[in-house]
């Protein structure tokens, strides 16, 4: 429904002014809306479902694959990123992280050692679990501890759905501009060391690891953290991609640090594969 949805928004555009978002292409500017390309439905410093008059806009403007885009928007590597409670700029760059063809390093459990004396019975039976429980189990394995390379007991931070009442700094090394209060996002689990703050974002795919996945998933709650805490403690941000197949589980860790938090300037610091 979201790739339909983006072609309509694209015929909007052309619609209200012809050659808008071509002519945003040309330029030199990164976002849109922008100085020179102003927002042409209203006076707002970005687009809405209101100004689009779209309605259900959490069904697309959450982009999490490059299914949910358009022919359009691929090809001419043009994001809309969410920046508020339905509400979206477009920005020149991709905001996708292929992790399907990443040389991991495989671990097998019994060569880990717990620190915690027992895995939690509600955690060990035959249930259908969510990413959140599989995180957990993780973490009593020793999984966790033996990816981050800490022998720190691991303590729940906060998580769940975060509504913003203030805005964010999205940087690029080409320019940066702020989302809206109202902005809500995701966090499927915040852990915490002594000196050190680790944020995850999980999948559970079917058959197969997943392929590609949406870095904002991480960097707004890495933004996020870095202003509530001030930078007190280091973040680090965690892809965990959970696969089970015929009751055997396999879970694969990336690192990914974003360089002076510039969302365009990130590097893959780990990747693994543990299998029980």
């Amino acid at each position: 429904m979201a790739k339909k949805d983006w072609e309509e928004v694209i015929s909007i555009f052309e619609k209200r002014q012809k050659g808008y978002i071509q002519r945003f292409l040309e330029s030199t500017n990164i976002f849109c809306p922008n100085d020179t390309h102003t927002n042409i439905f209203s006076n707002s410093n970005d687009f809405s479902s209101v100004d689009l008059n779209k309605t259900s806009p959490a069904k697309w403007i959450p982009n999490y694959s490059k299914a949910t885009l358009s022919n359009f928007l691929l090809e001419n590597n043009l994001m809309p990123i969410r920046s508020g409670k339905g509400s979206f700029f477009f920005y020149k760059g991709d905001i996708f992280l292929n992790v399907a063809n990443n040389n991991s390093q495989q671990i097998k459990i019994d060569k880990i050692k717990s620190i915690y004396s027992f895995l939690p019975l509600s955690l060990n039976v035959n249930f259908q679990k969510n990413e959140n429980a599989y995180i957990n189990k993780a973490v009593y394995l020793g999984i966790i501890n033996n990816f981050v390379e800490s022998d720190e007991i691991l303590l729940h931070g906060q998580s769940g759905v975060i509504k913003l009442t203030e805005q964010l700094k999205f940087k690029t090394s080409q320019g940066s501009r702020y989302t809206n209060s109202g902005l809500q996002f995701e966090v499927d689990m915040v852990l915490e060391t002594k000196n050190e703050i680790l944020i995850f974002e999980a999948k559970k795919p079917i058959r197969k690891f997943t392929e590609e996945f949406s870095l904002l998933q991480l960097y707004y709650p890495l933004l996020y953290f870095k202003n509530t805490t001030n930078s007190k403690k280091k973040i680090r941000t965690i892809f965990f991609d959970i696969l089970v197949e015929n009751n055997k589980e396999k879970y694969k860790l990336i690192e990914i640090t974003f360089k002076n938090d510039l969302f365009d300037n990130y590097r893959i610091d780990k990747n693994s594969i543990y299998i029980l």
